[in-house]
């Protein structure tokens, strides 16, 4: 599985980010990742427009090897794009 290292001068909290399975995806698709430390975690979903159509907070998140399943019953079917934004709880 293709995977992605997640450091832009930032942080390292995030340290492996693997691509959504399936996508594209009609109901339901599981993003998997591995973090370095306990952060709160918003995963954002973008449609194939641009539009964010999701953006939850999950709140703590431990560290380790993670998924986060979403449920997309009102998005239509295709591609979609995501991203997670990561608070640690450091100042970067």
């Amino acid at each position: 599985m293709p995977t992605s290292s997640v450091n832009q001068g930032y942080s390292t909290t995030i340290v492996v980010l693997s691509h959504a399975v399936p996508n594209p995806f009609s109901t339901e698709t599981t993003i998997h990742f591995a973090l370095e430390k306990p952060s709160e975690l918003q995963p954002e979903i973008i449609n194939p427009l641009g539009r964010m159509v999701l953006s939850e907070s999950l709140g703590g998140v431990a560290s380790g090897t993670q998924s986060v399943r979403v449920t997309g019953d009102s998005f239509i079917a295709g591609i979609y794009h995501y991203r997670i934004i990561v608070n640690d709880g450091e100042d970067h």
